[in-house]
């Protein structure tokens, strides 16, 4: 008896585990696609509010009509944005669209109570900051994104002000699926702005994060949300049956049937003598029958009562023909001698309706050929589990998934779309804008050979100052075409030599080199790495000309050191110089398009640059960072696998 009931306890164990590991996987898989949802809506608005940023500091003299000019190209097709203001000074001085004038122009961010500490922050950190959701100046509750714009000065970078962009949090929750997905799982949201301030509950139920929820994080810039979720009946239903009913799956239930088969090997009389061997297998939640070999029954539980309707002592003795239908009857006999002359476990799935008050369960039905001690058969044990939650769940992670699929398609449709256009834009840039270049280059050109004796030496002046801006403007064309193609092509990665690619960069600078009196260092070894050639090339040689320039008054004479060193399966470039170097804050900055941290007529350049070397190294699985202390010269790290 103390066997019996260690065996009982035995199986509700693993019969419980086995059930929360399916909840669990089922709630994970949920949680998993609304955690990619919520993180794609809001890193799409960070992604547009860095792009305001970007061009605001290349036109710091924007005013409200070119300002929403620009903001409604860029949102045209979003439906999220409360509103987008640009504050230079930190004074809210333009707003889109334009209702939102009323309340917002002319707020002040150092006085605001609930959005003054985020905004100062964006600009004492040079960072993105994500506040919220918190309420809004317009009214509502967002999430704001602050984004600092900087202007190069003769002193260096300085603070123009901030772009700010607000998402209705009701939009981004319905927009994110979480609303939807509230009304199938028990979900909660909060936010903690960093790891001294307690998280803040924002959208669902605050107890759903003390009931051991599944969780998944999305991290922001200055803000982390995690997303918890349970289901809605939670982990333990509270009726005794339902707690067993979904224990499903194929070893559990060969696992239950071995057990029972060693109880019902013996006699029918010997089983009903065993009071605690009758009482698990009253209690199981599965439906369980024994038949001999000619189909007659010889014992079953109340679970099978419950399905034809009839008491135990009613159907012992009787076969299914004098319960359900003839075809249904023929069904089961085919099953069961289908188990008989395999010898061994066969399963199937079925719906099946209970006589006891007609309700229908899909069913996973095992049946094992049962021996006794002897060999002799005795018959064919059958066990039958709902699985109908199962499927249901199963059924609706494939309909998530294939509206994932439809979505992506969708954006890969619109993608491929936004690149023709793309393309169609670059071969215009090309052609278009390149050839007035030329004709005002060469009329200049003309006007000072056959009449430059003519000209007052001011209108000399003029005229070569045309000539600058025309190089200028062919130069920033051209990286910008060569931006945008890093963008579109495919670089492919092969075994190259490094110091073959490093000999090039440098021959192709060399008259500028020694024009400069530049001491070169170079040290790369014998190292291959695997790379596109044409990528590496266009990396190694922007970081030269960056070093080249920067470097132009150092003293006692300009030095550049490139090095590379063998880390295993990477291996890491450093291209350093003595120059004028910058400020580790803005380091981030460093690579964004037009972002300048030295005034252009200092240290000429179309701002483009470092935004080509990023885009090469990323296309190439490359990684590119710098390091630098303002006055002492910076370090541009280069790691590329081998």
């Amino acid at each position: 008896m103390a066997l019996t009931l260690a065996t009982t306890g035995l199986l509700e164990h693993f019969a419980t585990a086995h059930q929360q590991e399916l909840k669990r996987n089922a709630v994970a898989d949920h949680v998993s696609v609304l955690r990619s949802r919520l993180d794609g809506v809001v890193q799409h608005d960070l992604r547009l509010t860095r792009t305001l940023s970007a061009l605001i500091a290349s036109r710091p003299d924007l005013d409200q009509t070119g300002f929403a000019q620009i903001v409604d190209d860029l949102t045209r097709r979003q439906r999220l944005l409360r509103s987008i203001s640009a504050a230079p000074g930190l004074v809210i001085g333009m707003v889109h669209p334009p209702t939102a004038d009323e309340t917002m122009l002319g707020l002040d961010y150092r006085e605001h109570p609930s959005q003054r500490q985020a905004a100062l922050q964006a600009v004492a950190r040079g960072e993105t900051v994500v506040d919220g959701p918190s309420p809004l100046i317009q009214g509502g509750v967002g999430l704001v994104i602050h984004a600092p714009v900087f202007v190069a000065t003769d002193q260096g970078p300085q603070v123009w002000g901030l772009v700010s962009t607000a998402l209705d949090s009701e939009q981004l929750y319905r927009a994110s699926g979480l609303t939807t997905a509230n009304t199938e799982l028990r979900l909660g949201l909060r936010a903690r702005p960093d790891d001294t301030t307690p998280p803040r509950v924002v959208f669902g139920d605050p107890e759903v994060f003390r009931l051991a929820p599944v969780t998944a994080t999305v991290a922001l810039p200055n803000l982390t949300w995690e997303l918890a979720a349970i289901p809605h009946e939670g982990w333990n239903p509270p009726s005794p049956t339902r707690w067993l009913i979904r224990l499903g799956g194929l070893v559990t239930a060969v696992v239950t049937g071995g057990l029972l088969h060693l109880l019902l090997q013996s006699t029918r009389r010997r089983i009903n003598s065993e009071g605690q061997l009758r009482a698990l297998l009253d209690n199981l939640p599965d439906l369980v029958w024994l038949k001999d070999p000619h189909g007659v029954y010889l014992v079953c539980n109340p679970r099978f009562e419950s399905f034809f309707g009839a008491p135990e002592r009613e159907i012992v003795g009787r076969t299914d023909a004098d319960f359900v239908d003839p075809e249904l009857a023929r069904f089961f006999r085919e099953k069961d001698q289908a188990a008989l002359v395999a010898g061994r476990a066969r399963r199937n799935d079925e719906w099946i309706t209970f006589a006891s008050d007609g309700h229908q369960e899909l069913a996973e039905t095992i049946k094992t050929p049962v021996y006794d001690a002897a060999g002799r058969l005795i018959g064919v044990l059958g066990i039958a589990r709902d699985i109908t939650e199962r499927q249901r769940q199963q059924d609706e992670i494939r309909r998530l998934n294939a509206e994932l699929e439809s979505r992506v398609a969708a954006r890969t449709e619109e993608l491929a779309a936004l690149n023709r256009e793309l393309e169609t834009f670059t071969y215009s840039v090309s052609h278009d804008l390149k050839a007035p270049l030329r004709g005002i280059d060469g009329y200049s050109q003309l006007l000072l050979e056959q009449h430059g004796t003519e000209l007052s030496p001011e209108a000399g002046t003029f005229i070569a100052n045309i000539r600058r801006g025309v190089e200028q403007m062919r130069a920033l064309i051209d990286d910008l075409l060569t931006y945008s193609r890093m963008e579109r092509q495919v670089l492919t990665g092969r075994q190259i030599e490094l110091a073959g690619v490093v000999e090039t960069v440098l021959a192709e600078r060399h008259a500028l080199l020694v024009e400069r009196d530049i001491a070169l260092e170079v040290d790369v070894s014998e190292l291959t790495v695997r790379a596109d050639p044409d990528g590496l090339r266009i990396i190694l040689r922007n970081l030269v000309d960056n070093a080249i320039k920067f470097s132009r008054d150092a003293t006692p004479r300009p030095r550049i050191r490139i090095l590379a060193r063998d880390q295993g399966r990477r291996v890491v470039m450093a291209i350093s110089d003595n120059g004028i170097g910058f400020d580790m804050r803005f380091h981030d900055r460093l690579f964004e398009v037009f972002q300048r941290l030295h005034r252009a007529e200092d240290y000429p350049g179309t701002g483009v640059g470092l935004g080509i070397v990023l885009k090469a190294a990323q296309r190439m699985g490359a990684r590119v960072w710098a390091e630098s202390t303002p006055g002492h010269g910076a370090t541009f790290y280069l790691e590329l696998s081998r």
